[in-house]
């Protein structure tokens, strides 16, 4: 008799276990400024160029996160209107006095300034007699950012935002709908680049599912799981649920359901959902899910500006850095100025990295 249960429960175990698959759930990204919570962020004018300054100027108002998180945003025509403050001088260019004394009569929590310090609006035409087998770069810009806390006067952070136009294409495909030359498609995408200095986001991220293999209720986790694949995370909810009642003691049921809480950011009841799988049947998926989940509602908190749960995290946050790094320019020379012999294929031109140089298109 001993021997007959020890075998049944070895088979639970087995059987239990099961496959894995991922689904798609948006979690939320904390900004990358944590130093502190900002609820009302007032913007200079940009400086720099003066035509692609307004256009910037006027793609950061248009880009702007529009719900989400407690922020007020004040755009300068808006620190003007409310203030009566010029914030740029009599030679256009933006004055930092003006706009601290504005941002202090509206009680805003940070001012931020940004300066456009390289610009390339136009394709690189390959230069006639000279053989060049990689591709030319594409339009891109750089902009450098400040914040300077209202209270103090000083600057609490700083940041770089460098992207071309087809990296803006692919990660914000919303800048292709813009109207337009190219290049108002590289300023949205720098626009919405930019804000992730100072505002959380939601990124897709996969979850990893369980599926049992021979367990009671499995065709319904089955089905649950392809809801999820699709996004469904509501649907899928339903069926895992209807599978935990009818089989209390099937885990992936309660594992999936603690995953379908996450998706509608109901962090706790995720928790108890997880907690009741792994007394079911305790296992080392169990464990890996629940640090998971303590990392993603850690992410929430610090995106929105919660407090901290009771009990604290697994994984605590670090000591906040009072100031960024700035991230230096590292462009080697151009490829036309080099000797001739860094044209044989596979040889790394003088000062280029071997990461510069190995994802170049043409060797990939």
């Amino acid at each position: 008799m001993c021997h007959l249960r020890l075998i049944l429960v070895v088979l639970l175990v087995a059987t239990s276990t099961g496959c894995r698959m991922s689904a798609p759930m948006m979690v939320w990204e904390p900004s990358a400024y944590r130093a502190r919570t900002i609820s009302s962020i007032a913007m200079a004018p940009i400086m720099g160029d003066p035509e692609l300054a307004a256009k910037l100027n006027e793609a950061m108002i248009q880009n702007q996160p529009k719900s989400g998180f407690p922020i007020a945003f004040l755009h300068p025509k808006m620190l003007e209107e409310m203030t009566n403050i010029q914030l740029a001088g009599f030679d256009g260019q933006p004055s930092d006095i003006a706009g601290l004394s504005a941002a202090r009569r509206v009680n805003a929590d940070v001012v931020l300034q940004g300066e456009i310090i390289q610009a390339k609006t136009k394709p690189q035409e390959p230069k006639k007699g000279k053989f060049d087998f990689r591709r030319r770069p594409s339009e891109e810009m750089a902009v450098s950012w400040t914040l300077t806390d209202v209270a103090s006067g000083e600057r609490v952070a700083s940041h770089l935002t460098k992207i071309d136009r087809e990296t803006a294409e692919r990660l914000y495909p919303s800048v292709l709908s813009q109207p337009g030359e190219p290049v108002n498609r590289l300023i949205n995408g720098v626009a919405c680049e930019s804000w992730l200095f100072l505002v959380p986001k939601t990124k897709a991220e996969d979850a990893t599912l369980v599926l049992p293999w021979f367990l009671p209720g499995a065709s319904k986790i089955r089905h649950g799981n392809a809801m999820a694949r699709q996004g469904r995370w509501e649907l899928a909810e339903e069926k895992w649920q209807d599978a935990a009642s009818k089989h209390s003691w099937n885990d992936a049921a309660w594992h999936n359901l603690a995953l379908a809480s996450v998706a509608r950011e109901d962090f706790e009841l995720a928790r108890r959902r997880l907690s009741h799988a792994k007394t079911v049947l305790p296992n080392d998926r169990a464990d890996k899910t629940e640090r998971w989940l303590d990392e993603k509602q850690h992410d929430y908190h610090r995106a929105l500006g919660l407090p901290d749960r009771e009990g604290g995290w697994l994984v605590p946050d670090p000591p906040p850095k009072l100031e960024l790094e700035e991230v230096p320019s590292s462009d080697p020379r151009d490829i036309d100025e080099l000797p001739w012999w860094t044209a044989i294929p596979g040889m790394k031109p003088p000062d280029w990295t071997w990461g510069q140089w190995l994802t170049q298109p043409w060797v990939l």
